[in-house]
């Protein structure tokens, strides 16, 4: 099971304020490069950040959140490529 599949200690995005551009869940699956099943998958399994409630039908994730998923599974590729 790769690090990216196996539930984290403390979702990278849990200590960033949810400021800055909040993307759309299909703009958010872009984003990460998952389509929009496997996106909505990875928020129920707690691996990238669950959307927000944005109004009564509208749901967004804040842009830093995503960008604290990317830079932790940066972090792991790089500790894994040094073993």
């Amino acid at each position: 099971m790769t690090k990216q599949n196996a539930e984290p200690d403390t979702p990278p995005w849990s200590d960033v304020p949810a400021h800055g551009p909040i993307l759309r869940p299909a703009h958010a699956a872009e984003y990460l490069g998952f389509s929009v099943p496997h996106f909505y998958e990875q928020a129920s399994r707690g691996l990238v950040p669950t959307p927000i409630k944005l109004g009564a039908r509208a749901t967004g994730v804040p842009k830093p959140w995503l960008d604290a998923v990317i830079s932790r599974w940066a972090t792991e590729a790089i500790a894994g490529a040094a073993r």
